[in-house]
């Protein structure tokens, strides 16, 4: 399993995101609208929508401690991985650890601490340290979307874009089901809600068309917070598939997250700074 489809990996998760769409005339269609018929959402209906996102949000857990295991396609080459992650908010610390499916031996390992993000590779004896304020996504893989939309995902909350102004909102005329479309200077974003739970997700970047699609398939309830038993991603643009299966999930307690400075770095590392 190449180490340049673990490094996609672990750009990815330091991530997430989905319905297709496209854009016209400056304009946004969804295929599920397409094939649904939809009536334009009153304001109440558009309101309600954007305080649910913002009530799960504010409820994400403080702390959790998952395991996962991936499973996976990159341009027609399939693989499997397993790891854990573990996240505190209050001291924004973030540990992630990837490990090869069949050997169990470790692959990447992702220490955040505050604004500092550092990737160690393994099997190239290579430490790459570089800065969330900063970081550009394009270093570790073939992508452009906004690092933070893909963290906010791995730590429980629902992706939205920055200094976002609502574009419209529609309600599905029989049967449950509602659409929420935003969009600021770089994205447009559309929000599928199937109950009060957001399921579906889509990016799409307006400089290139490069279309990120994420599906929430469950939710881990756990009082008023909640995490993702299963996500799928999909990345139009580069063939990509994967499939995330979170298992072993505790949340809001206490939870000890390695940091650097207590990893042991082997000798003769290749340090890098971005």
């Amino acid at each position: 399993m190449s180490n340049r489809i673990f490094q996609w990996i672990c750009g990815l998760i330091v991530m997430v995101i989905v319905i297709n769409s496209g854009c016209s005339s400056g304009t946004q269609r969804d295929d599920d609208q397409k094939k649904k018929d939809v009536d334009k959402a009153y304001d109440a209906h558009i309101e309600s929508m954007v305080n649910q996102i913002s009530l799960m949000n504010s409820r994400s857990p403080s702390t959790f401690s998952v395991s996962f295991v991936i499973v996976g396609s990159m341009k027609n080459k399939k693989f499997k991985s397993i790891g854990t992650i573990d996240y505190d908010k209050k001291l924004n610390l973030m540990n992630a650890s990837f490990l090869d499916y069949i050997f169990k031996s470790p692959v990447t390992t992702i220490f955040k601490n505050g604004y500092n993000i550092n990737f160690y590779f393994p099997a190239e004896n290579k430490l790459v340290m570089d800065d969330t304020r900063l970081i550009d996504l394009r270093n570790y893989l073939d992508l452009s979307l906004d690092f933070n939309l893909f963290y906010d995902l791995i730590c429980g909350k629902i992706p939205i874009i920055e200094n976002y102004k609502i574009k419209q909102g529609l309600s599905v005329k029989e049967g449950k089901g509602s659409f929420l479309i935003l969009e600021n200077a770089y994205y447009y974003q559309t929000i599928s809600y199937s109950t009060l739970k957001p399921d579906k997700i889509l990016f799409l970047k307006k400089d290139n068309n490069e279309k990120y699609e994420v599906y929430i398939k469950e939710y881990e309830q756990n009082k008023e917070t909640h995490y993702f038993k299963n996500i799928r991603i999909l990345v139009k643009n580069s063939d990509i598939e994967l499939d995330f299966t979170f298992e072993s999930i505790r949340l809001n307690i206490p939870v000890k997250v390695n940091t650097m400075d207590k990893f042991r770095l082997p000798a003769g590392v290749k340090i890098i700074k971005m």
